[in-house]
């Protein structure tokens, strides 16, 4: 869990983790040099439960740094990630690590809701499916680390996207078409949008290695998705 900044939420979320019915789990909390509480929420419930594990940065160094501090003193097989403001279904972790062991799937994410709507994607999420729409959700994400290893790179705002396409590229990403996170909706900041469609494009075009012609396709279908998703915050 990246933490900057984030003590007003700190409570629902940190809970909604350790209330899980699957138990036996560690929670890596990184404070990526806050300002305010975080850290003092954080020393609290280091005290409180032994499963809670702390990583502390002293400076801010982004989130991207802070989730690359957290998977390398991961002790576990499997990794799961939520943000500092989302929460999960008491069941998320359960019902996602008996999905791992049945299948033996790589990569899997769940449905979340989002601004009152519940959001669902394909059972099965190819390369080209990621290109078109980003239907993961970081905080919904379960990775086997035997078959992924991820290192996240800085790309603010867009550092989770460019890594699941690396993994979609070698493993099918698999939905449970379960609600099991709660993702929380900010009204947003036209600059920081600008700033996430410039760097859609480069990802597209300087990453990915698309022709003109291919990037122009795949971003229609995010411009649309972006609309759309617009649209549903403002209706409600």
């Amino acid at each position: 869990m990246p933490v900057y900044n984030a003590g007003e939420f700190l409570q629902q979320s940190i809970t909604s983790v350790l209330t899980q019915s699957l138990t036996q789990f560690e929670l890596i909390i990184v404070d990526d040099g806050s300002s305010d509480d975080s850290q003092t929420h954080i020393a609290q419930w280091c005290k409180a439960d032994s499963r809670v594990k702390s990583i502390t940065h002293n400076k801010n160094l982004g989130v991207w740094a802070s989730r690359n501090a957290a998977i390398s003193a991961a002790q576990c097989q499997y990794l799961a990630f939520v943000d500092a403001d989302d929460t999960w279904h008491k069941d998320k972790l359960a019902i996602q690590y008996q999905y791992h062991q049945s299948t033996r799937c790589a990569f899997s994410c769940t449905a979340f809701e989002f601004g009152n709507k519940t959001v669902r994607a394909k059972p099965i999420i190819t390369y080209r499916d990621l290109l078109a729409n980003n239907t993961v959700n970081t905080s919904s994400v379960m990775l086997d680390s035997q078959q992924v290893t991820i290192e996240f790179t800085n790309m603010d705002k867009s550092e989770d996207y460019q890594q699941w396409l690396s993994v979609a590229k070698q493993h099918n990403i698999h939905t449970i078409n379960q609600s099991l996170v709660n993702r929380r909706a900010y009204g947003g900041v036209s600059s920081d949008k600008l700033a996430m469609i410039r760097q859609r494009w480069h990802i597209y075009r300087n990453v990915e290695k698309l022709s003109r012609k291919q990037a122009l396709y795949y971003f229609a279908f995010y411009a649309f998705t972006g609309l759309k998703k617009y649209w549903r915050l403002k209706t409600g």
